[in-house]
């Protein structure tokens, strides 16, 4: 498949990599704890109007709608700054994440206080805090977005599900204390700047914790996976849009989940009317979050332990909806509030977990994806649904009936009563949503487990992977160490060596393969380890049978030197002349790149220089 070979000094078979030692740092636990504590501050800010909607109200002189815009700025800026942010923590790392989102949350809360300080007058007081909600929402594309990367690359494999369920945990405990201690710090509404002092302390505490960060890695990886060479961003939304499951989990858990966020804002509009007040609905929103923190917790060692994402996601999330539902219905036929304390806890049991655990599925379904960017965009469909569903329910919503307005825990004194309504409409419908989004989820989705797959490599002892990073993205072989034992020794000593450093790919039939190795690019080059050719080994298990089959190239029988060709297809005719020794396990995409460059017809020539820059050895079984 090549001409003549050119002399060249042979490289040493000593290049070859040794096996990467894999080890975790007890001051992740430390780094976690920033993270977390970064978050319940970021939740305490976001909800703590929520359950006092009716006194802020009043304190701010605006409508229940200019309430409802302080949680709802939010959403908003999260699905317009996600993307930007996420790129900015996979390009800078954890660290500046982790510095970015303290200073602006900090920032955040501060212009909240400075709302309630005396020169502000009545009308100026909103708007002042308005400024601290974007600024706080902003600190929310950064913060929210760190724990699943962070566990990825500072956690074993054992653990990553537990540390990524702890920084949600924190995120509950959060929102728990923002709906719970409003309603017991602010009797009325005098005592709002109290609350937002109050407020202010977990990001004061978690800004200087962050000055402990060191590094955004740690110094050797924590497994396998973790070493993955990322996707080009350029070609990051085509390998999502690639993946089915991730698209299936996207459009039916990320859409399903708005449905917590609208609740939580709308729970005091949606329970007052039928006579429950601010303590009644503080301890409803408590149960759900101090049991789904439980549940967090809980589900994230179960998860580990058993590594059953999909089955745990499935279940948690059938009976979170089913629960949701009766939460509606048992508000609007006014039960005794104690029952509504029992299915709020196991609402928040099942419902909560799922954000961690679909997040965890995310990343399994589009590795090696970067994980800020997956986790973002799964976040978006999240955000995009609580946006809409709090703007367009209200508009099917009715005046209150006559029995509701003797019974309800709406009104303030000296306020109107005009902006009360009752929601029995929008909860029948955000009920019917989730049943739909549930039965697709469970009828469709299936994860693919591309992450976990890529550790248990690991444990395989003649597994062994290396990854091409060309000028179009990266290529994952899988090499076959006991079928081609030679082929491998002196592939692997060629990467070692950095013989393959900056190879042209020489040649390129769209449809057929696509080959590389020699280092005088001319397609007549190249040597092995030996300074001589070496035999073919042909195993009849080894076929092309595939796209992405990886061979030695030669000019005939036992012709074998350095270069190497990587298929496009099935190539049955190359079966028993050609020793397969490997093949593409990921990085298809950057083989349809490859495909696609324009070639001189007469030689197959890519027309553009296109080289592999460098090549990392994952494992190593032939090293000694």
């Amino acid at each position: 498949m090549y001409g003549a070979i050119d002399t060249e000094v042979s490289p040493s078979p000593t290049g070859v990599a040794t096996t990467t030692e894999y080890k975790v740092y007890r001051r992740r636990w430390l780094y976690l704890t920033c993270i977390c504590l970064a978050n319940m501050s970021n939740s305490i800010l976001w909800i703590n109007f929520a359950s006092i909607a009716n006194l802020a109200k009043s304190y701010f002189d605006v409508s229940y709608s200019s309430i409802n815009w302080l949680s709802l700025i939010f959403m908003i800026v999260c699905s317009i700054f996600t993307l930007p942010s996420t790129w900015a923590i996979d390009k800078f790392g954890i660290r500046f994440g982790i510095l970015t989102g303290v200073s602006l949350n900090l920032i955040g809360g501060c212009f909240r206080v400075i709302s309630t300080w005396g020169f502000v007058s009545v009308k100026g007081r909103y708007p002042i805090v308005f400024i601290g909600q974007f600024i706080c929402a902003f600190a929310q594309t950064f913060t929210l977005f760190i724990p699943a990367k962070f566990s990825f690359i500072w956690f074993p494999h054992s653990q990553r599900t537990l540390a990524t369920s702890l920084c949600f945990a924190a995120n509950f405990l959060g929102v728990f204390i923002g709906t719970v201690l409003p309603p017991i710090i602010v009797p009325h509404e005098d005592k709002i700047p109290l609350l937002l002092y109050l407020s202010l302390i977990p990001a004061v505490i978690a800004a200087i914790l962050a000055l402990s960060v060191r590094s955004s890695e740690p110094p050797t990886p924590s497994s396998l996976a973790s070493r993955d060479i990322k996707v080009p961003y350029k070609l990051v939304f085509k390998k999502l849009l690639k993946s089915k499951s991730y698209v299936i989990l996207f459009l039916t858990v990320g859409i399903g989940l708005s449905n917590n966020n609208t609740l939580s804002t709308l729970l005091q509009q949606i329970m007052c009317p039928f006579g429950y007040g601010d303590i009644a609905v503080g301890l409803c929103i408590g149960c759900f979050i101090m049991f789904g923190l439980i549940g967090c917790i809980t589900m994230g060692i179960v998860a580990d332990k058993t590594q059953k994402l999909e089955e745990i996601t499935k279940i948690l999330y059938s009976i979170g909806v089913i629960s949701l539902i009766c939460i509606g219905l048992f508000v609007i036929n006014e039960v005794k509030s104690y029952w509504l304390y029992i299915v709020f806890a196991i609402a928040g049991f099942t419902n909560a977990p799922v954000l961690p655990l679909s997040f965890d599925l995310s990343i399994e379904t589009t590795h090696p994806v970067p994980e800020a960017t997956v986790s973002g965009i799964f976040m978006i469909a999240s955000q995009l649904g609580s946006i809409i569903a709090i703007i367009i329910l209200p508009n099917f919503t009715s005046a209150p009936s006559a029995h509701q307005m003797e019974i309800q825990q709406c009104e303030v004194q000296g306020a109107k009563t005009n902006d009360i309504r009752d929601y029995s409409v929008p909860v029948y419908i955000l009920a019917a949503f989730a049943v739909v989004l549930v039965i697709c989820f469970i009828s469709f989705f299936h994860c693919e487990y591309r992450r976990q797959k890529n550790d248990e490599v690991e444990h395989d002892p003649l597994a062994m992977s290396v990854t091409l990073h060309t000028d179009l993205g990266d290529i994952k072989i899988e090499l076959c160490c006991d079928q081609c034992p030679k082929a491998c020794e002196n592939f692997l000593a060629l990467c070692g060596s950095n013989y393959y450093d900056n190879c042209l790919f020489h040649r390129n039939v769209k449809g057929y393969m696509i080959q590389t190795g020699d280092p005088s690019g001319t397609g007549k080059g190249g040597q092995s380890i030996w300074g001589e050719y070496f035999p073919d080994e042909i195993d009849p298990h080894l076929k092309h049978s595939q796209r992405g089959i990886v061979s030695m190239a030669s000019r005939g029988a036992d012709t074998n030197g350095s270069q190497f060709f990587i298929t496009y297809g099935k190539q049955v005719n190359l079966d028993g002349k050609y020793t397969v020794f490997g093949k593409v396990i990921d990085g298809f995409e950057t083989l349809d790149e490859l495909e696609k460059i324009p070639v001189n017809e007469k030689n197959y020539r890519p027309e553009t220089d296109v080289r592999i820059q460098r090549v990392t050895i994952h494992a190593n079984p032939l090293a000694d």
